[in-house]
C-alpha cells in the first residue's frame, strides 16, 4: 500500500469520505483548520499502519480489506443519526 506516511493517508482519506458520504456529509467540505486536523489524525494513524506493517504485523493487503470490511457492514441508527447511544 504504501512506504511512507502520506501514501497511507491516502486510502485513509477516501474511506474516511466514504464513511462521511453514509452519514450526509463530506469532510472536504469542512473548514480549512477542521480539515488540517483531520488530516493530521489520519497522519497520526499512518505512522502506526506503517510501524505494524513495517515489524510485519499486518500487511497492506490485510489493512485495505479490513477497511472495507468495516465500511461495508450495516451501521446503527445513533451513528448515522449523530445521537447519543443509550447506555
Amino acid at each position: 500500500m504504501a512506504a511512507t506516511i502520506p501514501e497511507y493517508v491516502d486510502p485513509l482519506l477516501r474511506r474516511q469520505r466514504y464513511a462521511a458520504q453514509i452519514l450526509g456529509s463530506d469532510v472536504m467540505t469542512a473548514d480549512p483548520q477542521a480539515y488540517a486536523i483531520n488530516v493530521s489524525l489520519l497522519a497520526i494513524i499512518g505512522v502506526l499502519m506503517k510501524a505494524l506493517n513495517d515489524k510485519g504485523v499486518v500487511t497492506d493487503a490485510e489493512w485495505l480489506a479490513r477497511l472495507d470490511v468495516a465500511l461495508a457492514g450495516d451501521w446503527p441508527a445513533w451513528i448515522t443519526q449523530q445521537q447519543i447511544p443509550n447506555p
